[in-house]
Parts: C-alpha cells; sequence; structure tokens
C-alpha cells in the first residue's frame, strides 16, 4: 500500500534539506593562491586582498604578484584593491586558483600626489602641495614651462627678467617668496634627477608637476628644500594602437612696456643741464646743437650735387634711433610639436 506526502509537508522537507546543504557548504573553507597582474600582464607587488565581512582574513600580493589566501570559506568574496587600479570584488566559487588582471583607474590617478619618492592620496595629505597636469598647461600659447606654470599654482610666482632669446629666457621662479640668502629658486625634480632649470624642457613631455611648498612637505629633502620643490614627471609609453597627434601654435610676445628714448638734439640739451647742474662748461655748443636740428641748412636744392651732400650731412647729424632699429614691436613665436 502506498502512502503520500502532502505537497505542503514535500516543499518543507525540500527547503529544510536545501538549507542544510547550503549551511554545508559555507561552513567548508578552502585555500586560495594566484596570481595578480595588470593589463600589461605584469605583475603587481602590494596588491591588497581581503575576504568580504570577514577583515581578519586578508593577505598582500608578494613581490611576484602572488597571494596565498588560507581557510577561507569556498562561496567567499574577496575585494581586489590597489593604488592607481580599479577595485574589483571576486566570488570564490569553491575554486582554489584565481588569476587577477587589475585595470587602470584613471579617475583614482587623478586622486594620488606625488611626494618625494612616493605618492599619497590627496585627502591624506597634511602638507601645502598643488598639482597640474600636462592638459592644464598645454592651455598656454607660452613655449616656456616656466611661463606656462605662472598663475597656476597657488604660492609659485614666475617673472621673465629678459626677453625672448631661445635659451635664456627662462623665467624666475619663487614658492612663497625668498627663504634663503644663498639662492631662491626651488629644487627641481625631474623624474627624480635634480636638474638646475626647466628651460629645455618641452610642456607636451610633462605627464604631472607637484610643488611642495611648507616644511612638512620638502623635510625629506632637507636644506635642499628650503625654497620649495618641483617634481615633474615626464611620459612614459604605453601599449596600444599608435597614434600622432601634431601640434602648431602660432604666437606674437612684446615687452609691457618700453622706454622711451631721446633724440639727438634732445640728449644734447639734457647733456648740457647735466653738466650745468655739476658746475662744469657745456658739451655741446649752441652751434652743434642747430646743426643737428637741422642738418641740411645752407644747401641749395638746385645744386647738382645736392643729394650727395645731403647725405654727407645726415650721416654727419644724425638722428637715430638705434633702439626701435636694433629692437622690434612684435617678436612671431611658432612651435610644431609632434607627438
Amino acid at each position: 500500500m502506498k502512502k503520500t506526502i502532502p505537497v505542503n509537508v514535500g516543499k518543507r522537507l525540500m527547503f529544510f534539506i536545501l538549507c542544510i546543504y547550503s549551511i554545508g557548504i559555507n561552513a567548508q573553507t578552502i585555500n586560495v593562491t594566484g596570481l595578480v597582474t595588470d593589463t600589461r600582464n605584469e605583475p603587481l607587488i602590494g596588491v591588497t586582498l581581503k575576504v568580504i565581512g570577514d577583515s581578519e582574513k586578508g593577505t598582500v600580493t608578494d613581490f611576484d604578484g602572488k597571494f596565498t589566501m588560507s581557510n577561507i570559506p569556498s562561496n567567499a568574496q574577496i575585494e581586489v584593491s590597489y593604488v592607481g587600479m580599479q577595485k574589483q570584488v571576486i566570488d570564490v566559487r569553491g575554486r582554489t586558483t584565481i588569476n587577477i588582471v587589475l585595470n587602470d583607474d584613471t579617475e583614482l590617478l587623478d586622486e594620488v600626489v606625488i611626494v618625494a619618492y612616493g605618492v599619497q592620496k590627496k585627502v591624506s595629505v597634511t602638507g601645502a602641495i598643488s598639482t597640474v597636469s600636462t592638459k592644464d598647461l598645454r592651455v598656454s600659447t607660452s613655449p616656456s614651462l616656466a611661463n606656462a606654470l605662472s598663475g597656476r599654482i597657488a604660492g609659485l610666482t614666475s617673472m621673465q627678467r629678459v626677453g625672448g632669446q631661445p635659451g635664456v629666457d627662462d623665467a624666475t621662479m619663487y614658492l612663497r617668496g625668498a627663504s634663503t640668502i644663498n639662492g631662491t629658486n626651488p629644487l627641481i625634480l625631474i623624474d627624480g634627477v635634480p636638474r638646475d632649470n626647466i628651460r629645455t624642457l618641452d610642456i607636451n613631455e610633462v605627464e604631472s608637476i607637484s610643488v611642495l611648498k611648507d616644511a612638512s612637505a620638502t623635510a625629506i629633502f632637507g636644506v635642499r628644500g628650503a625654497n620649495g620643490v618641483l617634481i615633474i614627471t615626464t611620459k612614459r609609453g604605453t601599449e596600444g594602437k599608435p597614434e600622432l597627434s601634431v601640434n602648431v601654435t602660432q604666437s606674437y610676445s612684446r615687452l609691457t612696456r618700453e622706454p622711451e628714448m631721446p633724440g639727438s638734439v634732445e640728449y644734447m640739451n639734457l647733456r648740457n643741464e647735466a653738466m650745468a647742474n655739476d658746475g662744469m662748461d657745456a658739451a655741446f655748443s649752441p652751434e652743434i646743437i642747430a646743426r643737428f636740428e637741422n642738418p641740411l641748412e645752407g644747401l641749395d636744392p638746385n645744386d647738382p650735387d645736392y643729394q650727395s651732400k645731403a647725405a654727407l650731412r645726415k650721416w654727419m647729424y644724425p638722428n637715430n634711433n638705434w633702439y626701435r632699429m636694433l629692437i622690434k614691436r612684435w617678436s612671431p613665436q611658432t612651435t610644431v610639436n609632434t607627438i
């Protein structure tokens, strides 16, 4: 004689069996090993792995990017994090070997700053540090990196005292004024190497610039960082499809203010006045001044040799603006860059 089990009782029995099975699975622990790499298949050192919900279950990768996690639930979830990489959550699902590939996180990179020989998150930095990227610098049409930094970093003053002669037009930079009497220039590090100036560094070659201003930020550099530190990181090649970018900039520069140069007659009058103030005889007589005022006086325009005589008079009594003859009002600058 067959006995049938009521449907409600059968459902409850099946639910009870599934609960027991689930508890058994959760209670099972395994050891997980693996390798953490980036998108270029390079092993990552110091990657943090931890079991979600159990802060005591965690580890970091070794020098070869390998890790081992012991006695973790077979159905656990592992959180994988690393500075500059996108965070991932991995479902174990009973696997004992897991290889993980982390992708670059450009947004996270924007939230870290270079500090001496390492990096820190912006929120954890207590010293006075400012950063600027090449995207911000390329907005400026100035071919000089020092001039392009002017006005983009708080506390940095950049002054160009000489004209635009290539090679000697480097600007003088001050970080929060002058802190020493032996020198006022900040310490410049390009990819970790000290440099005297940045006049030969192209703006398009710069990846980012960190500026350390106060004593807490520059302490690691000692007295060399008394006037602040500029840490410049240049661009690096990346894997991917080759790209060609050409940037052409045409600009014109001029002096903010130009001196007004006196003419010949004005100079002689001022010179005589200076001599008289010193109780000395005048350097130029009224006859000489009159010749400079009108060098063609006494010449006959109908004379066949008038042109040659007038040229000789102008040569003997010139009134040249040598400053304007040597220096143009505007100077063109053309910059062509290929990336």
